[in-house]
C-alpha cells in the first residue's frame, strides 16, 4: 500500500471489528463495578463504601476524559483517538496491578486507575459511531448496538469471580490486551470520520503521511503542530453553534445527562452493596455486572424504533424508565432488589443508544465533536451530584436516603417537555438525511445547503471530496487523500 492509496474494505467487517473493540475495551470496562467491589473488599484492600467511591470517581473521570476525546475527534482524527485511548486505558490496566500487587489501601489511587480504564477505552469507543454512517437504511440500529457495547464491556470484569484469577495477573493482562487491539485500530480506523455516502476504506495512518507527502493529509501545511489542533477545537464548536440553539438539543441533552446521573448513582449504590447490604455474595459478582450489562438485548429494538419512528416515543421510554429505577430503590423490598437490575438495564439500553443514535442523525455530521463536548460536559456537571454530593458529602444521610431518591426523581417531571413538546422538529432533520448524502456525493440539493443547520464548513463545491470543506483552510478540517471508493451498497 502507497502512502497516498485508499483501498476498499468491506464495510461489514470494518463494522463488525469496531463493535468487537467496543464490547471488549470500551469505558463500559468498569460497570462490572460488582465483581471488582467483591474481589477488593474480599482481598481486605478496599471497604464497601470505598470501592462505591472509587466506582464515581472513576465514572466522572470516564466522563471528562471522554470530553478530550470528543474535542479532538476531528482534530487528530478517530485513528489517533482511538489509538491514543486504547493507550491510556493500558495505563490504567498498570496501575490498578500494580496497586493490588503493593497491597495499597489508598482508594484514591484505585479510583484513578478505573477512570483511566474508562476515559481511555472510550477514545476509541467514541470515534467508532461514523461506522454506522456506512449504513445509511439501517443508521440507527447500527448505532444502538454500539451503545449496547458499552455495557457488554462490564462483562470483562466478572472473570474476577474466577478464584485463581488474581487481580495482579487480570490487570497486567487487561492492560496487555489493550496494547494489542491499538494495532487493530490502525488498521480498520480512519483519519477523518466517515459521513452518509462514503464507503469503508483502507488508508495508511496520518502520521507516516504529514512529511514528504506529494498530497498531504491535511488541508492546512501545520496539521501536525499543536496549533492546528486548538484551531480545530474552537473550530469544532464553532460549526455546532448553529444545533447548540436548537430548543430541541437542550431537551435532549438535559434528559439524557440526568438519567445518565441516575444510572451512575443506582450502579454504583447497588455495585458496591449500599442499596442492599444485605445480599448475598452471588449478587454482587454475578447477578448485577449480568443484569444490569445485558443491554445488548434491548438497543436493537431501541435503534429499530428509533429508524421507524424518531425520537420521541424512545425519549418517553427513557425518562419512565428513570422514574421506574428510582421508585424501585425506594421500595427496596426482596423483589426491588431484582427488578432494579433489569431496570436498569433497560435504562442504559435507552440512555446511550438515544445519545449517540440523536447527535448522528438529527444533526448534521460537521456539529458531532462540538455536540458530543457540550453534552458530555453537561453529563460531568451532573455527575457531581453523585459524586461528591450524594456518596461523600451526604446531605441527606448514607444510602439508602429517602432525600436522595426526592432529588434524583423530582426533576424528571420537567424532563417531558423535551419528547412532547420540543421534539417534533428532528423528524425534518431525518428526512434531509438522503440529501445530505446527495451532497456528499456532488448532487445535493441547493436549498439544503442554505439550510442554517447546515454548517457553513460542509458548503462549497459540489465537486469536492467527501466532507471537505470548500475552503479547508479556513476551518483546519482533515482532507482526504484520494477520491471517495464508489459507495457502498451495503445497507
Amino acid at each position: 500500500m502507497g502512502l497516498g492509496d485508499a483501498y476498499p474494505a468491506n464495510a461489514n467487517v470494518a463494522y463488525a471489528l469496531v463493535l468487537f473493540v467496543a464490547c471488549t475495551s470500551s469505558g463500559g470496562t468498569i460497570l462490572g463495578v460488582g465483581a471488582f467491589s467483591a474481589k477488593v473488599t474480599a482481598a481486605g484492600l478496599l471497604s464497601a463504601h470505598d470501592a462505591e467511591g472509587v466506582f464515581n470517581v472513576g465514572f466522572q473521570l470516564l466522563t471528562w476524559i471522554s470530553l478530550v476525546w470528543s474535542l479532538l475527534h476531528d482534530t487528530i482524527g478517530p485513528r489517533a483517538c482511538a489509538v491514543c485511548g486504547l493507550l491510556v486505558a493500558a495505563c490504567g490496566h498498570f496501575t490498578i496491578a500494580l496497586a493490588a500487587t503493593a497491597g495499597t489501601t489508598n482508594p484514591l489511587v484505585y479510583a484513578i486507575g478505573y477512570g483511566l480504564i474508562g476515559g481511555g477505552g472510550n477514545g476509541a469507543y467514541l470515534c467508532s459511531f461514523h461506522f454506522a454512517s456506512l449504513f445509511p437504511r439501517t443508521q440507527g440500529t447500527r448505532c444502538a448496538l454500539l451503545g449496547g457495547a458499552f455495557n457488554v464491556a462490564g462483562f470483562v470484569l466478572m472473570l474476577l469471580n474466577i478464584p485463581q484469577v488474581s487481580l495482579p495477573t487480570f490487570f497486567f493482562t487487561l492492560g496487555g490486551y489493550a496494547i494489542a487491539l491499538t494495532l487493530v485500530c490502525l488498521v480498520i480506523f480512519p483519519d477523518a470520520a466517515y459521513v452518509v455516502g462514503d464507503s469503508a476504506a483502507l488508508t495508511c495512518p496520518a502520521i507516516f503521511r504529514c512529511r514528504g507527502d506529494s498530497q498531504p493529509a491535511v488541508a492546512t501545511t501545520d496539521r501536525c503542530r499543536a496549533t492546528a489542533c486548538c484551531r480545530a477545537t474552537a473550530d469544532a464548536l464553532r460549526l455546532a453553534l448553529p444545533s447548540l440553539r436548537l430548543p430541541r438539543y437542550w431537551g435532549f441533552c438535559l434528559t439524557f445527562s440526568w438519567a445518565a446521573l441516575c444510572q451512575q448513582w443506582s450502579s454504583g449504590a447497588i455495585g458496591a452493596g449500599v442499596i442492599f447490604p444485605d445480599a448475598e455474595a452471588s449478587y454482587l459478582e454475578w447477578a448485577v455486572p449480568t443484569l444490569t450489562n445485558a443491554t445488548f438485548l434491548l438497543t436493537p429494538l431501541v435503534g429499530a424504533l428509533i429508524d421507524r419512528r424518531g425520537f420521541r416515543l424512545p425519549g418517553l421510554l427513557l425518562i419512565a424508565t428513570t422514574e421506574l429505577v428510582i421508585g424501585c430503590l425506594w421500595l427496596r423490598g426482596a423483589g426491588s432488589q431484582w427488578l432494579s437490575l433489569m431496570l436498569i438495564c433497560a435504562l442504559a439500553a435507552l440512555a446511550y443508544s438515544i445519545q449517540f443514535a440523536y447527535l448522528t442523525m438529527a444533526f448534521p455530521p460537521a456539529a458531532y465533536p462540538g455536540l458530543l463536548t457540550v453534552t458530555l460536559a453537561v453529563q460531568g456537571a451532573f455527575g457531581f451530584i453523585s459524586w461528591p454530593l450524594l456518596t461523600e458529602v451526604q446531605p441527606f444521610g448514607p444510602d439508602p436516603s429517602t432525600g436522595n431518591f426526592a432529588l434524583l426523581g423530582a426533576p424528571t417531571l420537567l424532563l417531558y417537555v423535551w419528547p412532547l413538546l420540543l421534539q417534533g422538529e428532528d423528524d425534518r432533520q431525518r428526512a434531509l438525511r438522503p440529501a445530505m448524502a446527495s451532497a456528499s456525493r456532488g448532487t445535493a440539493d441547493v436549498s439544503l445547503l442554505d439550510d442554517p443547520g447546515y454548517p457553513a464548513a460542509r458548503r462549497g463545491p459540489l465537486s469536492d471530496s467527501v466532507g471537505a470543506p470548500a475552503n479547508p483552510a479556513a476551518c483546519g478540517s482533515v482532507v482526504p487523500l484520494t477520491a471517495p471508493v464508489a459507495a457502498s451498497s451495503v445497507t
